[in-house]
């Protein structure tokens, strides 16, 4: 059963009233009851306002209740405004545009004038840093172990109520489906850790720390993660776990998306204090840091459905086991998180395993954290089919205000028994974009070469791209309309 952190149980009177509570019921402008949601962070951002009203702050709602507040797509793929790196959307443009409409409404609807009631997805997120983050020079390639994409695409009309059910692709196994939510727009990459070390920077450089999302109102209403921050971006961590000193099969926890005692993962990371022999007859007292250097490793959930199952007859036959999307570390120290201020245990990853990273589908940058490493330039796979995706740019006819020709990215792939060339993503329709990512994916979930570059690839005449070929599905979005037998309304075709 849920339950409320102490803060929350211990509060006088004088403390609820002045957070807007009045005998346990939430006053109509309670600031603890609502969200708001940033979904777009563009030249014309977005925003999404939520409140839970007539619901007491501070009742702690269960696991399983069908009245969660705060529960969905949107709410799977954002967090609380802390948890990401430093935005330029709440940062110095807050003050260069503070008279624009929408910083009026970012200012009136938090509380204190800011940013306290302010969540963020990671879409807006991904799309603020990619705008306003210039790519480093030069160009390199990178070897990858694992990919992973969750980009559902709608096919067809739903049965009511349909749209509650969780589920990955069109038609996932039923084990994946009711399990989470999807994104879109992005591809997660496991970058080999000792490649990344030789050809970037060693991955123990990497600031990296171990916390619980930052978060505010009651931890009961949404969901609630164990976070691993690599380079400032928070990824969701699933199971967690050690071989040392657990015999053959190792000690592990499964983090729950609700919430729990973070006192589980900090057992694990940091150890409590105990009486220990010191292997002279005398017994001495051991502290909690007791577990600094040991070897551990994590599993995300960007990185936790590697690819399908070879049989699926089987309850568990993973193609790529989940164990190849390990991320390797030794514990540091317990510390604060430098941008949350919350309790955090820093950690040192190790070269074993693989460097999480992430490739906007929209502007086709790769970056680990909030490091850019440069734009998608090709990928070729390591295992057959043969599979090869290439990036490209071609002029649109338009000029720039510098006088300069504007371009077109498009982007080609092929295997053995297809080629399909998609159109610039920031122009393309929603459902063009979740083919392009499973495109992506089935070149790279089995391991592939990635090269990135400072530039959005190579110049190409739109006439040397050619066309669709080979064994390419189309398929209806939805029904199309007739009036009196005449088709009116054709359905788009991908």
């Amino acid at each position: 059963m849920a339950s409320l952190p102490a803060e929350f149980l211990e509060a006088d009177e004088d403390t609820m009233q002045q957070a807007g509570i009045r005998h346990g019921i939430p006053l109509h402008i309670e600031r603890l009851n609502q969200r708001h949601v940033l979904t777009g962070s563009g030249p014309v951002p977005s925003l999404m306002s939520m409140e839970a009203q007539n619901l007491p702050t501070m009742n702690a709602i269960g696991e399983l209740d069908l009245g969660r507040p705060y529960s969905g797509a949107v709410h799977w793929n954002s967090l609380y405004w802390t948890n990401f790196p430093p935005l330029y959307i709440f940062g110095s443009a807050m003050v260069e545009f503070e008279d624009s409409d929408f910083y009026k409404a970012v200012r009136t609807m938090n509380s204190d004038g800011k940013l306290a009631e302010q969540w963020v997805t990671y879409e807006a997120a991904r799309q603020d840093l990619c705008l306003n983050t210039k790519m480093p020079k030069g160009s390199k390639t990178l070897k990858i172990e694992v990919a992973q994409y969750d980009g559902q695409r709608d096919t067809a009309w739903k049965f009511p109520l349909q749209a509650y059910m969780p589920k990955r692709d069109n038609h996932r196994p039923y084990e994946v489906q009711a399990r989470r939510f999807w994104d879109n727009g992005v591809v997660h990459l496991g970058i080999n850790a000792m490649d990344f070390s030789q050809k970037v920077k060693p991955v123990g450089d990497i600031e990296t720390y171990i916390h619980m999302n930052d978060l505010n109102g009651n931890p009961t209403w949404g969901y609630y993660h164990c976070i691993m921050r690599v380079g400032g971006w928070p990824f969701r961590i699933s199971r967690i776990g050690s071989f040392e000193g657990h015999g053959p099969d190792g000690l592990s926890f499964t983090a729950c998306i609700h919430h729990y005692d973070e006192q589980c993962i900090w057992s694990l990371l940091e150890g409590n204090s105990e009486m220990v022999s010191d292997g002279k007859g005398e017994m001495v007292l051991q502290d909690a840091s007791a577990l600094v250097g040991k070897k551990m490793w994590a599993m995300l959930y960007d990185f936790d459905f590697l690819g399908p199952k070879r049989d699926e007859s089987k309850a568990y036959d993973p193609e790529i086991p989940v164990e190849k999307g390990y991320v390797w570390f030794t514990v540091e120290e317990t510390t604060r998180e430098p941008q949350t201020g919350k309790k955090a245990v820093r950690i040192k990853l190790l070269d074993e395993g693989i460097v999480p990273a992430w490739m906007d589908l929209k502007y086709l940058q790769v970056w680990v954290g909030d490091a850019p490493l440069g734009c998608f330039n090709e990928a070729s796979s390591d295992e057959p089919p043969a599979s090869k995706i290439k990036a490209y740019r071609v002029l649109d006819g338009t000029m720039d205000a510098t006088g300069k020709p504007n371009s077109k990215r498009r982007l080609v792939t092929e295997n053995t028994y297809s080629k399909i060339v998609f159109q610039d993503p920031q122009d393309m329709d929603k459902y063009d974009l979740v083919d392009m990512g499973w495109a992506i994916k089935d070149c790279c979930y089995q391991g592939c070469s990635l090269t990135i570059g400072s530039r959005p690839g190579e110049w190409i005449e739109e006439e040397a791209l050619g066309k669709d070929e080979g064994h390419v599905y189309e398929k209806t979005i939805r029904l199309p309309l007739m009036n009196k037998g005449v088709l009116i309304d054709p359905p788009n075709q991908t």
